[in-house]
């Protein structure tokens, strides 16, 4: 029990996934294959894991995959506090007063990563060939335990113009200043929240710094973004993917696309 090493990269959670370690040591579980993706507003993160999902359901029919979403754990957390149809409401009223529920959701996907489901404080052992997680502090929460970290940036002003296009979306048909008003104000709440969850000052550029791949996805399609991805899945999955290729790109990527982040 003395060769415990970190995989998280937020030091805050540390303590508990010694916890987690222990029991996936005792149990005697291999992790799964992890890949994580974040990303800022509007990028794709959800569609871009819904499609590696397929990928690995259709190229290993034998094996277990999972797809982990925080926001889907987020939700079912709402829902044990009655707001099931109201996320706003719940956020405002309830979450935004309880840094627990953050720690929570990030809890559970650290625990996924280990091959563990995390529920009213004990555990149970899953058996997940392959995982893919997804979320704002999906990279920084499982950390080395995902061996692709994806991070996803586009232009503002695009993302609002293609949001504004989505007949699927709920921004559909709005004005693309009011949506990219709407991105901007969510970006600095959430840069906000996890500075004071968490202590993270810059949750975007911490992100940035520990992700293998950054994506710009502002003018590749769904397809195109998937057939990038693929690429770096099959580096990794052979161990050829290593170092941080956001290190020391972050802070430049930022000041030309999101002004308002730093």
């Amino acid at each position: 029990m003395n060769n415990f090493k970190p995989a998280t990269f937020i030091k805050r959670l540390i303590p508990f996934e010694k916890i987690v370690w222990q029991q996936h040591t005792k149990l005697k579980i291999n992790k799964p294959f992890v890949v994580s993706i974040s990303g800022t507003s509007g990028t794709g993160k959800t569609t871009l894991a819904k499609n590696i999902y397929k990928y690995f359901k259709d190229r290993y029919k034998k094996s277990r995959v999972t797809l982990k979403e925080s926001g889907k754990i987020y939700r079912n957390i709402a829902k044990k506090y009655g707001f099931a149809d109201d996320l706003i409401r719940f956020s405002r009223k309830v979450s935004s007063k309880n840094m627990k529920i953050d720690e929570l959701v990030d809890k559970t996907m650290l625990s996924y990563s280990y091959n563990l489901r995390y529920s009213k404080g004990k555990f149970r052992k899953l058996n997940y060939k392959y995982m893919i997680a997804v979320g704002r502090l999906a990279n920084l929460v499982c950390g080395k335990n995902a061996k692709l970290r994806i991070f996803l940036i586009a232009d503002v002003n695009e993302i609002a113009k293609r949001l504004s296009k989505d007949k699927k979306r709920e921004e559909y048909g709005l004005p693309v200043d009011t949506i990219k008003n709407s991105i901007v104000k969510r970006d600095m709440e959430d840069l906000k929240r996890y500075e004071k969850v968490y202590g993270i000052k810059n949750y975007i550029l911490e992100s940035m710094k520990t992700s293998n791949v950054v994506i710009d996805t502002t003018y590749l399609s769904k397809k195109e973004t998937l057939g990038i991805t693929k690429k770096y899945i099959d580096f990794a999955i052979k161990g050829k993917i290593s170092r941080m290729v956001g290190k020391k790109n972050a802070k430049k990527i930022l000041k030309k696309m999101y002004l308002h982040i730093l």
